[in-house]
């Protein structure tokens, strides 16, 4: 189990607040990326190629697209074997393996996938942020959109803190509330409250860092 966090607006300090929250979710390393557009952050839990050159955020060998990650793939070998020589695999992990199959084909990688994962890939070429859920929804991930600032996280007390942070109220779902009351849990996308959602099992989010015009929630289908 690791953590996985990241937003556009946060300063440092608040992002490492916000993450601190769950600090226990990866408690071998903790490691952090900002420029102008993006902050990422990662708890990690090592399981996989356990040296910290696997330590997340990870990127690619031209440090254009990086990747925050949480979960197992379990045929990660197959994938890396199906990839072109080309690249030159720096770690033993499933990370990476994720990184350079959207290098290869694009978000049409997730269909590929076997696992239990909750990833977000942070390409710099095209400025976009994607964010990627298991077909199951094993592995949770929530996200925000407010007055174009787009914020993530993989437990919701990541997402409500950030509201502390900028002091932005934050609004009960009276729907939520209501379906809570009838099946004992909520749905996704809803969660507690208005301005957080659930991103829904089998799922990407694209959130474009040009425009900030609000995401785009699709779902995929797994291919054999």
């Amino acid at each position: 189990m690791c953590g996985i966090i990241g937003s556009t607006s946060l300063e440092r300090g608040a992002l490492e607040r916000a993450a601190a929250t769950f600090r226990y979710r990866g408690p071998d390393s903790t490691a952090y990326f900002f420029d102008s557009q993006m902050a990422l952050g990662h708890h990690r839990l090592s399981i996989i190629d356990v040296a910290a050159r696997a330590d997340q955020p990870m990127w690619d060998a031209g440090h254009t697209i990086g990747i925050v990650f949480n979960g197992e793939v379990y045929n990660f070998k197959e994938i890396r074997a199906s990839l072109p020589a080309s690249y030159q695999f720096q770690t033993s992990s499933d990370t990476e393996v994720l990184l350079y199959a959207y290098r290869e084909w694009g978000v049409a990688f997730v269909e590929k996938i076997r696992g239990m994962f909750a990833c977000a890939i942070y390409d710099t070429r095209i400025a976009k942020l994607f964010l990627f859920r298991d077909h199951v929804g094993i592995k949770p991930l929530y996200y925000s959109y407010e007055q174009g600032h787009f914020s993530f996280s993989s437990e919701l007390k990541g997402l409500t803190t950030f509201f502390h942070e900028q002091s932005i109220p934050l609004e009960r779902h009276p729907e939520a509330l209501e379906l809570y009351s009838v099946f004992g849990y909520i749905p996704s996308p809803l969660t507690l409250y208005r301005s957080i959602w659930k991103l829904p099992r089998s799922s990407w989010l694209t959130f474009d860092l040009r425009t900030k015009e609000p995401p785009v929630v699709q779902s995929y289908i797994l291919k054999d």
